[in-house]
């Protein structure tokens, strides 16, 4: 067994020759967070400024889920005449896959017996206490040393090759060893990094690597998501006439960094946003050509090596191309497209680097869209991670104008008791709840939509229930004239509808009641002729009750409409009913009572034809009956010469039924002929 006086030898292990060309600053934080921006969008803005002094290399830690964002959008600065040589980080792969690149494994086996044991070969440098040995590691082994008088006890041992020959010695008796070997210590350096660095699989180390001399200023930027940030309003209600409005915003840190002293500012506008993967290796399809082969030695058959040359040609290889292609799916083409640009780019000449730079499209263009409100917090902040604060964003005094809103849609027999009030804080009013005090009392919630800078808002934030409002609608439809245009019939209505409000004050104090009624598209307002103001929804109408009264408020509203109908589509009746019954002048009756005459002679002949035909289909059912009857009757039979007097008499009358019918159905069609024509130029106003 292991020996327990080798529990502390992992700590004396010596890596020799692995020296950091330059120093990894990371504890000490030397691009602390100075600046944090929160927009509405969902993202954060995150400025980081600091001193470095000559070449280093700075450590930040991201979430993985952060990383694309980082990728997308970090920018570095040396300020001072040094450069930015790269930002390295981890790749996209699991830890097992990342340290199988490794000579030696440190994820699995990793006593310190397993580790000696893949140095087999490779020299080292043992330090005992009483003396150094050098040579490469030969085994490792465990062997049974005699303890007691009869006992024994496994104990590790190493065995190297050195100039003396083998040479075996307990680990228990080593100090610490070195391995000679350079680039194996710094593998096994790595290993043991990259192993730390998964320590948190949810965190990914990005090193920003810097080149310079001297101390100099550097600056690192960048865009994460981040909670959208969030308003809330008091509204303390000091008198009629002005109010103290406060405005808190509701931040969250939920990085994994304390927010320590950083100026905050927070943003209400929207930038675009989106993510992209970044983070994932992308790898293109590439076309599989088939190489240029040397024909033996032979009898040259002309016609193959025509073939063959014709195989190789570009238009062969593109329809190969796309042979292959089918079934398979690239990234950014079709291997058809890929081999055409394969041919294409070997008949273009080189293009110089400068010239592909010079070539290229500018990258970004700068524009001002959209409307975007900053506030700034005026003192640093200091939030600790995975926490969330109410910051103070303004206190100020504003006007205001008490009031009460009536809109039957929210309530039908109180209105909302609330306030106007104006924007005078010198910023834009983002949507958010407000609280209201009215005193020392708590007086209701109520919703802010956004308020421009100066911009006038209307709240509301409890039920006035010393207000009762009962609303009555009549609705009144007048023709006021009737016109027939070529056998249409065109009724100009005027429609009017008048709006009751009757408002009854049970308090000792005036009320001002702002009377909210629904706009509909096509009614024009008649009384009052304009509103106090209005919305894209609604009128406002301002009315005032004095304490213990009552009052009526009206508003009419008026539409004209227009119904058009083709006459021919009446029936007599309805017309008797328009002539009798309608608001029609004498020279519309008497053109209806022409029409009315004429479809009704139109109906009766329609009517006698259909009886007509309703006759003749009765006999010829009869007659199929007499048939059928008489196929099973003595011809001698006087039932048979009843059935064929019978037969004599039903085709006497259905020839007279045809004739008939024949006629009725000329009268038919003339009398719609005459119909039509009658209707088509038939044109009376009054």
């Amino acid at each position: 067994m292991l020996s327990g006086t080798f529990s502390h030898f992992l700590a004396v292990v010596t890596i020799a020759g692995l020296i950091l060309a330059m120093p990894v600053i990371g504890s000490e934080n030397p691009l602390p967070l100075k600046e944090v921006s929160l927009f509405r969008s969902g993202v954060g803005y995150f400025l980081r400024q600091g001193m470095v002094d000559g070449d280093a290399e700075i450590e930040l830690s991201f979430r993985t889920s952060e990383i694309n964002d980082v990728l997308k959008s970090m920018f570095v600065l040396d300020m001072d005449g040094g450069r930015v040589d790269s930002v390295r980080y981890a790749p996209q792969e699991s830890l097992e896959h990342r340290l199988s690149g490794f000579k030696i494994d440190v994820l699995h086996n990793t006593s310190v017996g397993s580790l000696l044991m893949q140095l087999r070969g490779v020299p080292v440098k043992l330090n005992l206490i009483d003396r150094s040995i050098e040579g490469s590691v030969f085994s490792v082994e465990n062997r049974e040393i005699p303890a007691g008088e009869d006992g024994s006890i496994s104990q590790l041992h190493i065995t190297l090759v050195t100039a003396e020959g083998l040479q075996t010695v307990p680990i228990s008796a080593v100090q610490n060893f070195i391995i000679l070997d350079e680039g194996l210590a710094e593998e096994l350096n790595k290993a043991l990094a990259a192993l730390a660095e998964n320590r948190d699989p949810d965190k990914k180390q990005v090193t920003i690597k810097l080149s310079g001399s001297g101390e100099r200023r550097i600056a690192a930027g960048y865009i994460t998501e981040m909670p959208v940030w969030k308003m809330t309003y008091r509204l303390i209600l000091d008198d009629d006439s002005k109010a103290r409005l406060q405005g808190w915003s509701i931040v969250e840190n939920t990085t994994d960094e304390d927010w320590e002293n950083v100026s905050l500012s927070l943003v209400s506008g929207r930038p675009v946003s989106f993510v992209m993967n970044l983070y994932e290796p992308l790898f293109m399809s590439r076309p599989t050509l088939q190489p240029d082969v040397l024909a033996l030695l032979g009898v040259p058959v002309y016609e193959a090596e025509m073939e063959d040359r014709d195989k190789f040609s570009p238009e062969m290889v593109r329809k190969e191309m796309r042979r292959e292609a089918r079934g398979r799916k690239g990234y950014g083409e079709t291997m058809s497209d890929a081999a055409g640009s394969v041919l294409s780019a070997q008949a273009a000449p080189a293009m110089h680097l400068g010239e592909m730079v010079g070539a290229m499209a500018s990258g970004a263009t700068g524009s001002d869209e959209g409307e975007q409100f900053f506030f700034h917090i005026n003192n640093p902040v200091t939030l600790a991670r995975r926490q969330s604060a109410m910051v103070p964003v303004f206190n100020e005094e504003i006007p205001l104008h008490k009031l009460s809103i009536y809109n039957p849609n929210q309530l039908a027999d109180h209105p909302m008791r609330g306030v106007e009030l104006q924007n005078s804080t010198g910023m834009v009013l983002l949507p958010g709840p407000v609280t209201v005090f009215d005193g020392n009392l708590y007086a209701g919630d109520a919703r802010l939509p956004r308020v421009a800078e100066k911009g006038d808002q209307i709240i509301s934030f409890a039920v006035d229930l010393d207000v009762d409002i009962n609303k009555e609608q009549e609705n009144h439809r007048l023709i006021s004239e009737v016109r027939i245009i070529k056998g249409v019939y065109t009724e100009t209505v005027k429609l009017e509808r008048t709006t009751e409000y009757i408002i009854n004050n049970k308090s000792e104090d005036e009320r001002e009641i702002i009377i909210e009624q629904g706009k509909v598209s096509g009614w024009d307002l008649a009384e009052p002729r304009e509103p106090e103001s209005s919305t894209i929804n609604n009128y406002r109408f301002n009315v005032k009750v004095e304490g213990q009264d009552s009052t009526t408020f009206r508003v009419v509203e008026k539409r004209t409409s227009y119904e058009r109908t083709r006459i021919s589509d009446y029936s007599p009746y309805d017309l008797h009913q328009i002539i009798v019954n309608g608001e029609v002048s004498d020279k519309v009756k008497a053109a209806l009572q022409q029409v009315a005459a004429r479809k009704q002679s139109l109906e009766d002949t329609r009517r006698d034809l259909e009886a007509v035909r309703k006759e003749i289909s009765e006999i010829t059912d009869d007659q199929n009956r007499i048939s059928t009857l008489m196929n099973r009757t003595d011809r001698s039979s006087d039932l048979y010469r009843r059935y064929m007097k019978k037969l004599g008499e039903h085709e006497t009358r259905l020839d007279k039924l045809q004739e008939t019918k024949k006629k009725l159905t000329e009268t038919e069609k003339q009398k719609l002929r005459d119909l039509e024509d009658f209707l088509n130029n038939l044109t009376v106003t009054g």
